[in-house]
């Protein structure tokens, strides 16, 4: 039998506080977002990014025109979730890039931690990872 819950216990425990993770590029320090601060839809849009990233990632023999296309997939998910100034993010290479988007998808796998207490992400192994998506998206080792 289920235990009976506790009716003064709260059903959600929400903090608006958002402690945000920093990404060091040529010596200053740019915010990564966190997890929920995309809105639902560009939440939404950064999962098909995701997918379709992946979905070249494993072709065996890509062309220049999906070598592109991930290049450009890739700089916009990168765009979605660093607080860069253009500049900065236009001199930024692909692997870095992937570092960064990989760096916010480690933080979203997290459970939510108290103000505080959040850890500097685990740095990607860059070229080796890909990224998933399914409803929720997450990084993987290839």
């Amino acid at each position: 039998m289920a235990p009976v819950p506790d009716p003064s216990a709260p059903l959600l425990n929400l903090d608006t506080f958002i402690e945000r993770a920093s990404v060091v590029i040529d010596g200053t320090a740019y915010a990564l977002k966190n997890r929920g601060e995309l809105s639902l839809l560009a939440d939404r849009r950064f999962g098909k990014l995701s997918d379709r990233f992946n979905a070249l990632w494993v072709l065996e023999d890509p062309t220049p025109t999906d070598e592109q296309e991930l290049a450009r997939v890739l700089t916009t998910m990168c765009e979605m979730v660093l607080e860069a100034p253009a500049e900065v993010q236009a001199k930024l290479f692909e692997e870095q890039r992937l570092a960064v988007v990989t760096a916010f998808i480690e933080l979203r796998r997290r459970p939510a931690s108290p103000v505080g207490a959040m850890a500097t992400p685990a740095s990607p192994t860059g070229a080796s990872s890909s990224l998933n998506s399914s409803g929720s998206t997450q990084a993987a080792a290839t």
